[in-house]
C-alpha cells in the first residue's frame, strides 16, 4: 500500500525545470497530498475539502481549510524552491481579509530563511504557523499526530515571542509526556529519592518544605542534585511541561540553591553551560542561568572556550532579542578574551544592531552597539569590511547599478565612517571606490 511519505519520495526525485508542466503537475500534486493528511488525520473542514476560489473574488486562492478545536485555519501549501516574503504578505492579507478570529497554516516543501520566517512578527499580530523543510518529512514519515501538533504550538506561539515552532521540538516534548522518558542516572539513593519525591512528584513542594529536604542531603549530594536538574533544564522548565507541579517544583528548587563552583563536585559545570548547554537550549540557560555562571567565563577551560567561539556566532545568527542581549552581557565583560576572528564577526553584527530601527537604545544589544560606535571600539578593518557586504548586498538589488546612489549611502552610515576618522566628503569617496570594486566583482 502507497503511504503518503512515499507519494512525497515520488515527487521528490522528479526532475525538472522550473517552469515545466511537470513542475506545475508536481506542485498541484503536494497541495492534494497535504489535503490528503488532513484528511486521513480528520482535521479537513467539511465544507471546503479541496481548494477553491472566494466568491467574490476568483483570483483569491485558498488551498484548503482546516477546523481544529473550533477554529478554522486557511492552508497554502508551496512547493517552490525560493519564496520570496512577498508570498507570505499576500497569505496574511487572505486571512485578514477573512472573519475575526481566521488564522492561517503555511505549508513549505523547501526550509524558508530566517528572514522569511521573521517577516510573520514584523508589524502583525501573528495568525499563521509556519511549517517548512524537515517539518514536512518527519511529519509523513514518523505520521505525527497533527491535532497534537497545533495543540502544542497554538499554546507555545501565544505565550512566548517564537515565529516557528518545529515539528522536532514537537516530537521531542512528547517523549518527555511521561517523567519515566527523562534520562536521570543517579549514583546516590538518596539524590534519587530527592528528585522524585519533591520535583518530579505529583505534588506542589514550595520554597521552604524544598529547603527542609534538601537539608537531610551532604553538600555532595545537593551538587548532585543541582548538576542533574541544570542538565534536565531545557526539559524540566518548559513552560507548559506535561506536569506543571515539575516545572514549579523545579523553579523553587533553583531558586533556593546556590552553587558554589569552587566545590569539586561542581567545578565541570562552567564548563559543561558555557561548552554546551547555552547551545543547546540558550532561552533556557542563558535567560535562566546566565547570572549564576557569568563571573566563571575567564575561567572555563580549553575545551570549553574552543566550543564556544566555534559555536558563538551561529547563535548570535539564529537568536532572538532576549538572547541578543544575553550574549551582550557575556561580551562586554569579556571582550578581551575573544579571538580576533571571532570578536571581528560579532562586532560586524553590533554595527547591524546600531543601525537597526526594530531594537531599542534602552536594550542591551542596541546600548552596547552604540557605545561601541560612540567610543571609537570597533578597528577601521571591521567596520570598512562590514560596509563592503553592505554595499555588495544592496549592489545585488539593483537592475541597473548605475541607479546605486553611493553618496547617500555614505550619508547614512556617516557615523561609522566618522568612528574610523572619515568626515563626510572623504567618506563619499571611500564610498565611491568600495562601489565601484563591488560592482566590478557582480559583473565579473
Amino acid at each position: 500500500m502507497t503511504t503518503l511519505f512515499d507519494r512525497l519520495v515520488e515527487l521528490e526525485n522528479l526532475k525538472t525545470g522550473k517552469d515545466s508542466g511537470v513542475a506545475q503537475k508536481r506542485g498541484l500534486d503536494f497541495e492534494r497530498l497535504v489535503r490528503d493528511l488532513f484528511l486521513k488525520q480528520n482535521i479537513l473542514s467539511v465544507i471546503k475539502q479541496t481548494g477553491y476560489h472566494t466568491s467574490d473574488n476568483r483570483s483569491e486562492q485558498i488551498d484548503g481549510v482546516i477546523n481544529f478545536n473550533g477554529k478554522i485555519f486557511l492552508l497554502e501549501v508551496k512547493w517552490d524552491e525560493k519564496l520570496a516574503a512577498s508570498s507570505l504578505y499576500e497569505f496574511i492579507g487572505k486571512i485578514e481579509n477573512k472573519f475575526y478570529g481566521t488564522l492561517g497554516i503555511f505549508i513549505s516543501y523547501h526550509e524558508l530563511s530566517d528572514n522569511f520566517i521573521n517577516a510573520l512578527r514584523k508589524g502583525r499580530k501573528q495568525n499563521v504557523i509556519v511549517l517548512h523543510g524537515d517539518d514536512i518529512k518527519m511529519i509523513l514519515e514518523k505520521e505525527v499526530n497533527l491535532k497534537n501538533f497545533f495543540k502544542y504550538a497554538l499554546e507555545k506561539l501565544s505565550f512566548d515571542n517564537l515565529s516557528h515552532i518545529s515539528v522536532k521540538e514537537f516530537c521531542e516534548f512528547e517523549k518527555l509526556q511521561d517523567n519515566k522518558n527523562l534520562e536521570i542516572q543517579y549514583d546516590s539513593q538518596k539524590v534519587k529519592d530527592f528528585i522524585q519525591n519533591n520535583i518530579t512528584s505529583k505534588s506542589t513542594h514550595d520554597s521552604i518544605d524544598l529547603e527542609i529536604e534538601l537539608d537531610k542531603l551532604s553538600e555532595s549530594e545537593k551538587a548532585k542534585v543541582y548538576t542533574i536538574l541544570l542538565k534536565q533544564a531545557k526539559n524540566l522548565l518548559q513552560f507548559r511541561f506535561p506536569k506543571p507541579t515539575t516545572y514549579i517544583n523545579t523553579s523553587n528548587f533553583f531558586s533556593i540553591y546556590k552553587p558554589d563552583f569552587a566545590k569539586p563536585d561542581l567545578s565541570e559545570l562552567p564548563n559543561k553551560f558555557f561548552g554546551e548547554l547555552i547551545f543547546e537550549d540558550a532561552k533556557t540557560y542563558l535567560l535562566r542561568f546566565l547570572d549564576e555562571f557569568l563571573d566563571e567565563f575567564p575561567k572555563i577551560d580549553k575545551d570549553a572556550k574552543k566550543k564556544y567561539f566555534d559555536n558563538i556566532v551561529e547563535l548570535y545568527n539564529r537568536s532572538d532579542w532576549e538572547i541578543e542581549n544575553a550574549l551582550t552581557e557575556i561580551l562586554k565583560l569579556y571582550s578581551e578574551i575573544y579571538p580576533p576572528k571571532i570578536l571581528k564577526q560579532v562586532y560586524k553584527l553590533y554595527i547591524e544592531y546600531y543601525y537597526s530601527s526594530s531594537r531599542e537604545d534602552r536594550f542591551a544589544q542596541k546600548s552596547y552597539a552604540i557605545s561601541l560606535i560612540k567610543n571609537k571600539k570597533i578597528d577601521e578593518a571591521t567596520i570598512i569590511e562590514w560596509i563592503n557586504e553592505k554595499v555588495y548586498q544592496d549592489l545585488k538589488l539593483y537592475q541597473d547599478f548605475k541607479e546605486f546612489n553611493f553618496k547617500y549611502f555614505a550619508q547614512t552610515y556617516a557615523n561609522i565612517g566618522q568612528s574610523i576618522g572619515y568626515d563626510i566628503n572623504s567618506w563619499i569617496e571611500k564610498m565611491k571606490e568600495i562601489y565601484k570594486n563591488q560592482k566590478k566583482k557582480l559583473e565579473e
